[in-house]
């Protein structure tokens, strides 16, 4: 159902950038391991939700379009993100 996909990816959202606090004030290697467990967490509820909201709010002529967009950005970020983020 449509609003469990919305609130899953919310509270996915809310866990990933608890995850990331945690991990800009880590001072240890153990908490900063354990805050990337709680990012990963976070970031697997987000992405994981993202197809369903996507294939709920758009018609059926739109759908193949709206899943190739994101599918485009996902693989972008994949390729581009180790070169910018170093």
């Amino acid at each position: 159902d449509w609003s469990s996909d919305v609130c899953s990816s919310d509270l996915g959202t809310l866990i990933f950038i608890l995850g990331s606090l945690f991990c800009g004030i880590s001072s240890t290697l153990e908490m900063l391991l354990i805050s990337r467990i709680i990012q990963a967490t976070g970031a697997s509820m987000t992405m994981a939700t993202n197809y369903g909201i996507i294939t709920e709010n758009f018609p059926p002529e739109m759908r193949g379009r709206s899943l190739g967009v994101l599918g485009s950005f996902v693989s972008l970020g994949s390729i581009a993100g180790p070169g910018i983020g170093g």
